[in-house]
């Protein structure tokens, strides 16, 4: 009885690779950084599951999640407007780093 050749061990693809249905070479997924953006934009942290950062963008949302919430707290228990509008402007903050690191990842991963 004849031996079975092993199988080659499958390359494993990065998150931005998928391979042609065509051809069967190995494609890198290009990102669009303003699409990217835009989409982080229109709903927080969108952009990051856009490129494929899951965790930064699940993160991303506990992190405003985080906010809001003591900013509902501090709100209900009347700490004063100084403290209140501190949240809010972290709350821009972070809301800005957000649509500016799905830019710079899509980008980024573009280029490698």
């Amino acid at each position: 009885m004849a031996k079975a050749k092993p199988k080659k061990a499958a390359k494993r693809l990065a998150h931005n690779e998928t391979i042609c249905p065509n051809c069967g070479e190995v494609v890198r997924i290009r990102k669009d950084p303003a699409l990217a953006a835009i989409l982080s934009f229109i709903f927080f942290s969108l952009g990051q599951f856009y490129n494929g950062q899951v965790g930064k963008g699940v993160a991303f949302i506990a992190l405003m999640f985080l906010m809001l919430g003591l900013m509902l707290m501090f709100a209900a228990v009347r700490q004063g407007w100084g403290l209140l509008v501190a949240f809010w402007l972290s709350f821009g903050v972070i809301y800005a780093a957000s649509i500016y690191d799905a830019y710079v990842s899509a980008k980024r991963l573009n280029e490698s």
